[in-house]
């Protein structure tokens, strides 16, 4: 009876270790985050850290290479590499948000909002794979360089990491102006010329006017600009080969004389004839010349391409002022009318995506851009009390009172201290 009971028991024991029936319920997944969330804090930061990694950096200190040397700095180049590559996974689970509930684009008619992006997902699930798969595969060869310690291949890498997440903006974020995406509002406020009877009146008697003129600095140490990635395009590369063509978001001398700086004068003016000639950008070498230039509302913006290539100009306007042409050869020349006030228009190639150009769009004629010495002048001021408002790409804005008297020329300098602000 007892040897029967140990069998019983046996079997009891084996049954019970034996392979169980897969459930029917499979784990949900908690997607807490948005899209928008794991891009900030995932997908962004880790993809810059490696695109920094490798860089050639231009400053007035001399020219810096940077590249991981030990094994720590490896490892952590490594950890964003691991992180960015997984990242791809979570964008696909299904079902997460684009953005939280009320969430809206910090710039409107610039960026789709999160309901637009969210129904161009839901709509073709299919090219919302494909284009992060291509981030996932193009993450992937700088996690193998990485892992070879391959200075070069980490390098060669960033560009196709930089390829894939233009694709993705291109399709998502900032989709031409024509795309069904957008859902333009035809209502547009009208800014206006209303006054412009009043002002001519007031034109009609003499004017007492003088000038501002001044100096634009940077404080403290100058950061540098990295050397620009022209292989991405061999075409470009052949264009500039034997230069090291930086990007020039801070164009400082060694004492600090800070050009590209946009300085207008804010207020209600008389008005005056708008310029019959053009306000010229140039695709030269696959730069914009210049980098930032000025122009009053209703002049023509002319642009020309100079290089025996394709060439595609987007500008991305809070207002009124956004084109998207195509430029496929030299000799090609675009003319755009501008319509409204903006600080800033941006301009930039989508083929070409460190190709940037900033255009300040004003309703009068009291407006100058530093170059390289950092200084501007601006002539033919009624006199007067303004506010002079400064903006720079990287440092964003500054302002201050200047009071304008007759014949003389007043002197307004400004300093920016170096720590970076969003522009306004």
């Amino acid at each position: 009876m007892r040897f029967i009971f140990v069998l019983s028991l046996s079997a009891v024991i084996v049954g019970g270790c034996g392979p169980r029936q897969p459930s029917e319920a499979r784990p949900s997944f908690r997607t807490d985050a948005t899209l928008k969330d794991i891009m900030d804090s995932i997908v962004d930061p880790q993809a810059d850290v490696l695109w920094n990694s490798v860089a050639t950096i231009v400053s007035a200190t001399g020219t810096e290479e940077r590249a991981p040397q030990t094994d720590e700095e490896w490892a952590a180049v490594r950890r964003s590499a691991v992180q960015l590559v997984e990242a791809t996974n979570l964008l696909l689970i299904p079902g997460r948000l684009v953005a939280r509930h009320g969430e809206k684009s910090e710039n409107p008619r610039i960026e789709l909002e999160p309901e637009a992006i969210q129904k161009l997902i839901a709509d073709d699930p299919v090219t919302w794979a494909k284009l992060v798969g291509g981030l996932h595969d193009a993450a992937l060869p700088a996690l193998e360089a990485i892992n070879a310690k391959n200075v070069q291949g980490l390098f060669d890498a960033g560009d196709k990491l930089e390829h894939a997440c233009e694709s993705c903006h291109q399709n998502y974020w900032y989709p031409p102006q024509h795309a069904p995406a957008w859902k333009v509002n035809e209502s547009t406020l009208q800014r206006g010329n209303d006054a412009a009877g009043t002002a001519a009146s007031a034109a009609a008697q003499p004017v007492k006017r003088g000038s501002i003129k001044g100096h634009i600095r940077l404080n403290g140490t100058l950061p540098g600009n990295p050397i620009i990635r022209m292989g991405m395009d061999p075409m470009c590369a052949n264009l500039n080969a034997g230069k090291r063509v930086v990007q020039e978001t801070v164009a400082a001398s060694a004492d600090g004389s800070l050009a590209n700086v946009f300085v207008k004068l804010q207020g209600s003016f008389p008005a005056s004839p708008v310029p019959t000639e053009p306000v010229t950008i140039d695709q030269r070498g696959c730069m914009y010349v210049p980098r930032v230039v000025g122009a009053r509302v209703g002049q023509m913006l002319q642009v020309r391409n100079s290089d025996e290539l394709l060439h595609n100009v987007h500008a991305f306007s809070v207002v009124s002022n956004g084109f998207n042409v195509g430029q496929p050869k030299a000799g090609v020349v675009q003319e755009i009318r501008l319509k409204e006030e903006e600080t800033m228009l941006r301009v930039k190639c989508d083929v070409h995506s460190w190709m940037t150009s900033f255009v300040g769009v004003v309703g009068h004629p009291y407006f100058a851009t530093t170059g390289a010495a950092g200084t501007y002048v601006i002539d033919n001021v009624p006199a007067g009390t303004y506010t002079i408002q400064t903006w720079h790409e990287r440092y964003g804005v500054l302002s201050q009172s200047v009071r304008v008297t007759e014949g003389s020329a007043t002197t307004i300098d400004f300093a920016y201290t170096g720590l970076e602000k969003p522009p306004s």
